[in-house]
């Protein structure tokens, strides 16, 4: 018989880009993604009332530029910010005091590195969809984003913060999306 790949539930499953068996966004109905991007939106309101530049990052600001939508073959939100330090050891203690932060207002997260965690964010459907925060920060002419992202981007593409559209919420973004998307995907991003 043909395979049918399933959750417990009976969710259709897919490989994600991590080459993790999980649940895509394409396999996910409008209520689930919609509790989704609250989660983002929370998460992205939480940074910021704490004091950091976080904006879309990676699949989430390319779907919300390129078609105002999740990417379908994607599984989880992605978050940058903007460090306030130069020195990589000043942004891992920013990263872990972040943490502690986020901790304290209610958030599970898991740390991947020194400036790179994930949210767990709990939905409806039994499943849990990671908001990963990746830290960014300029050491001379030099941007770096977790992730393994490094070269020349300006200051100014990244704020001040602007705001793009994903799934009919407006969510802060980088200053110049465009641009930020051609440092992370290279020059055909779209």
């Amino acid at each position: 018989e043909p395979l049918a790949l399933v959750d417990k539930h009976g969710h259709p499953m897919a490989i994600d880009s991590a080459g993790h068996l999980t649940r895509v966004f394409s396999e996910t109905g409008a209520e689930v993604r919609d509790q989704i991007v609250e989660g983002t939106r929370r998460a992205l309101a939480d940074l910021r009332e704490l004091g950091y530049e976080a904006h879309l990052s990676y699949g989430c600001l390319l779907g919300a530029v390129r078609e105002g939508r999740m990417i379908g073959h994607d599984s989880d939100a992605d978050l940058a910010y903007l460090s306030a330090y130069t020195l990589p050891s000043q942004v891992i203690l920013e990263s872990y005091a972040m943490e502690r932060q986020m901790r304290a207002r209610g958030w599970k997260v898991v740390r991947m590195s020194g400036a790179d965690l994930k949210l767990m964010h709990r939905l409806t459907d039994g499943r849990i969809v990671h908001i990963d925060i990746f830290g960014a920060f300029h050491v001379g002419e030099t941007f770096y984003q977790l992730g393994g992202r490094s070269g020349v981007l300006p200051r100014e593409a990244i704020v001040p913060a602007g705001t793009v559209t994903l799934e009919g919420v407006e969510l802060p973004a980088p200053a110049d999306p465009e641009a930020v998307l051609a440092f992370l995907y290279g020059p055909s991003w779209r």
